[in-house]
């Protein structure tokens, strides 16, 4: 369950005020006529009677111990759980024009991209994919030309859940659940809509398994989720389908600092014999 933006307000900051408060106070400390104090003007110069001395015994061991407690606070994220940052469910719109998914892709860095083995011609291989969902379109729901139609405006719209786990150690996580369901539409000049669904289930693999270094979420703040999913054609608008035989693999960039947010998803199909094809991207609202 997604915790509130207060809670999640004091996850994310309450350590970086409370060192700050201990940095503050290395120095207050100073030795005065009645011994070495640390003086606390909560109001600063402007209410100089309403000030806290706290007598300590040496100004050397005082900012030492300060200075770790300086430290301190800034190990707490390395142990927070930022899973319950983000909502498990989410309603999404899914579109797939060519400068959409191009502009997706300027939220990612370009060794992510790489990654991702995606072929220079994927051109060719997008409408590969299309013509491919259209004739089993076409075997079970008697729609001769969806994806491919040139006259008509297609969007799809639906749900997903994305459960996200934390597991033992420092910043694993384990992606245990993730499914979907997309309604899509074909909507053709004087011609009554064409609509169909599909199902998204997660196939497990070892991309369900994340552990980003230090390194990386102390300069990064991001952490790239790659989930494959098994796509279920449905006929009649009911989850009873076939099992599409193209795979399909999703990237989604989540951000922790400087508030948890997540990038628009790419989906890709996978051809095993040239690589992961960008075929769609979702906006989540």
């Amino acid at each position: 369950m997604m915790e509130s933006s207060i809670a999640i307000f004091l996850k994310l900051y309450l350590p970086f005020i409370v060192s700050l408060l201990f940095f503050a106070a290395i120095f207050l400390v100073k030795k005065t006529r009645k011994g070495t104090v640390i003086t606390i003007r909560p109001f600063g110069h402007f209410v100089e009677m309403l000030e806290i001395k706290i007598p300590i015994s040496s100004i050397a061991v005082t900012r030492t111990i300060l200075g770790l407690l300086t430290l301190l606070p800034l190990l707490t994220p390395l142990f927070l759980d930022y899973s319950s940052f983000f909502p498990a469910h989410l309603k999404m719109e899914v579109f797939y024009d060519e400068q959409g998914i191009r502009d997706s892709f300027t939220q990612f860095e370009d060794d992510e991209i790489k990654s991702l083995n995606i072929p220079n011609n994927y051109a060719t291989y997008q409408e590969e994919y299309y013509k491919d969902l259209d004739s089993e379109v076409k075997r079970m729901l008697n729609i001769p030309i969806f994806f491919d139609s040139k006259e008509g405006s297609i969007h799809s719209s639906g749900q997903t859940s994305f459960i996200v786990e934390k597991v033992d150690g420092i910043q694993k996580y384990y992606v245990s659940e993730s499914s979907g369901e997309l309604l899509h539409t074909l909507e053709l000049p004087n011609q009554p809509l064409k609509q169909f669904k599909t199902f998204f289930e997660k196939l497990s693999t070892k991309d369900d398994y994340l552990n980003p270094s230090l390194w990386h979420i102390f300069t990064k703040h991001t952490i790239v989720l790659r989930t494959q999913f098994k796509q279920i054609l449905a006929q009649n608008i009911k989850s009873e389908g076939v099992v599409f035989h193209h795979s399909v693999v999703s990237i989604t960039k989540v951000t922790i600092f400087p508030w948890p947010d997540f990038s628009n998803t790419i989906y890709l199909a996978n051809f095993h014999n040239a690589g992961l094809v960008p075929i769609a991207y979702a906006i989540y609202r």
